[in-house]
């Protein structure tokens, strides 16, 4: 059993990798910015297996905080949070760069 670390796992492919690790009898720690639905039903299905972190990426301050409370081994990361933005080249910014 390994422990894996994904973003993004609350929809689409994030939420498709999460439940595939859990079934092949993985640990999964889950974040993503938005509530995971099937959170409730997964923990109670994989008691002990699946942990999920509300939390936004974006948050530089709430990442590095989360970060330093970490004392769990993990084996694999996937990072798969993703977020469409547009704007033009000339006026994008390092703010808007990090949502």
């Amino acid at each position: 059993m390994k422990t894996y670390l994904i973003t993004g796992v609350s929809q689409g492919i994030g939420q498709t990798i999460k439940t595939t690790l859990l079934k092949e009898g993985n640990n999964v720690i889950g974040i993503d910015k938005i509530s995971d639905p099937d959170q409730k039903q997964l923990e109670e299905t994989y008691d002990g297996q699946y942990t999920f972190h509300l939390l936004g990426l974006g948050e530089r301050d709430v990442v590095k905080s989360f970060i330093d409370s970490f004392d769990q081994k993990i084996d694999g990361i996937v990072n798969n949070a993703g977020e469409i933005y547009f704007n033009d080249w000339e006026t994008f910014s390092v703010e808007d760069w990090d949502r």
